[in-house]
């Protein structure tokens, strides 16, 4: 359940081997088809992903939280 005000959030970063524009994927994946990106309905939620993006600097820069 999401805290009130939150409001549902997307992951993007930048891809490491060419800078484009890609979405964190519910299995952990990169895409950069944003349809296929996960949306976090929850604060705590949104915020390990964005963690777990961070641990990942040899496929991604600048990892992000976005309103969905």
């Amino acid at each position: 359940m999401s805290r009130h005000g939150f409001t549902p959030k997307r992951l993007i970063a930048r891809r490491v081997t060419d800078d484009r524009p890609v979405w964190l994927t519910a299995d952990d994946r990169w895409s950069g088809d944003m349809a296929k990106a996960e949306i976090f309905e929850d604060e705590a939620v949104a915020d390990d992903r964005l963690l777990f993006a961070i641990t990942q600097p040899d496929a991604v820069t600048a990892p992000a939280l976005v309103e969905a």
